[in-house]
């Protein structure tokens, strides 16, 4: 991590995004009806809670929308429902479950809403990922949610610019717990940022994992 305060660059650096092959895009439920719960009184009921059912697409849907959509874009800057340093949304979402059996890791498109296959470019990526996550938090017939950071497109913006990004991490953790607590999932963040297995499922270098959570119905 950089040392000193964050500082915007006065002109801002070529960065190219990491590209990772993926398969079988799926679009997710757009949400059709808001939950009536007040503000306040999500706030005083989110707590962590580690027992994990399955999770519907309609959840699926609504749970990713409400923390991670995409509402507009403007050159650079980005406006999803969780907020970002610069608009910048360095983090992505991986969705990892078990699916016939097997780990699977799919890519969010907060464009599309939709989810995408990764096609494992190290063989059991996705499976070594979801043993790290499950050290930690056991997803039982949840879905463990990973945050797959690329640090370089906040240092294009910014000097010293890695707190940044692992704000913009802890922001997104609070929504997920909103979000859950609000139409009525379980939710507990992950301690470990899985930092390397996110680069190998993910085939690049230039993501690593900042942390995440594990998300369940009750």
């Amino acid at each position: 991590m950089g040392n000193g305060e964050p500082k915007p660059r006065n002109v801002r650096l070529q960065y190219e995004g990491a590209k990772c092959r993926v398969s079988e895009r799926r679009n997710l439920p757009v949400p059709q009806k808001r939950n009536e719960r007040s503000f306040f009184d999500v706030i005083e009921n989110r707590r962590s809670r580690r027992s994990f059912g399955l999770l519907s697409d309609a959840h699926l849907g609504s749970l990713l929308w409400y923390t991670a959509k995409t509402i507009r874009t403007l050159d650079s800057w980005e406006s999803r429902m969780t907020p970002s340093a610069g608009g910048i949304h360095p983090v992505d979402i991986l969705i990892v479950d078990v699916f016939n059996g097997f780990a699977r890791a799919r890519l969010y498109d907060s464009m599309a809403h939709a989810l995408s296959t990764i096609l494992d470019t190290q063989g059991f990526a996705a499976q070594h990922l979801l043993n790290r996550v499950n050290e930690v938090v056991e997803i039982q017939e949840g879905v463990a949610v990973v945050f797959a950071a690329q640090f370089g497109k906040t240092r294009a913006a910014y000097e010293n610019a890695d707190s940044l990004v692992w704000r913009d991490a802890g922001a997104l953790v609070c929504s997920f717990y909103m979000v859950c607590e609000s139409i009525g999932l379980n939710c507990c963040a992950l301690g470990a940022t899985c930092a390397s297995e996110v680069s190998d499922v993910l085939g690049s270098s230039l993501y690593s994992g900042v942390g995440g959570c594990v998300v369940g119905s009750k």
